[in-house]
């Protein structure tokens, strides 16, 4: 199983037209797939939780900590319902979840769409800040490399 990056789907576009304004005119966005040999039993939030919840503790800790400093983005506890690895669920259905981050500087959506054996994640990254997207280059960079990462360990799992 391979993650491949992909360009921004119309099952995405759609999702992205009706979510709040912050995003409606995106600054950032990357889309990746994974494709399975098997349909998946596991929803949308369920992935979200696997990707980022059962990733390793220092990968997990560093993921937290780089959100938090120098993104600045608000995150909710630990181990609530209301929140994946401290993102807002904001939608979720069963083909997808929407989780939240917010700074003053940006607004991040992470958007998983389940598709039987298809696996569609993507970032949608609206700054707020003439600082933002000199940071998020930074981690756009890293995103590009441990989202994939993440997504085939969840795979396994």
């Amino acid at each position: 199983m391979a993650v491949r990056r992909i360009n921004l789907p119309d099952e995405i576009s759609a999702t992205t037209s009706t979510t709040p304004p912050a995003l409606a005119d995106p600054d950032y966005t990357a889309a990746f797939e994974l494709l399975l040999p098997e349909p998946t039993t596991r929803s949308p939030e369920g992935w979200a939780r696997a990707v980022f919840e059962d990733a390793p503790t220092a990968l997990r800790w560093f993921i937290r900590t780089g959100w938090r400093f120098p993104l600045g983005f608000q995150l909710g506890p630990s181990g609530s319902l209301a929140h994946v690895l401290g993102c807002r669920i904001i939608r979720a259905d069963r083909t997808t979840v929407v989780l939240e981050q917010r700074s003053p500087l940006m607004t991040a959506h992470n958007i998983v769409f389940v598709e039987r054996s298809r696996i569609v994640w993507t970032t949608i990254v609206r700054y707020q800040h003439p600082l933002a997207r000199p940071l998020w280059s930074v981690s756009a960079a890293l995103h590009h490399q441990i989202l994939p990462y993440l997504l085939t360990q969840a795979a396994h799992t």
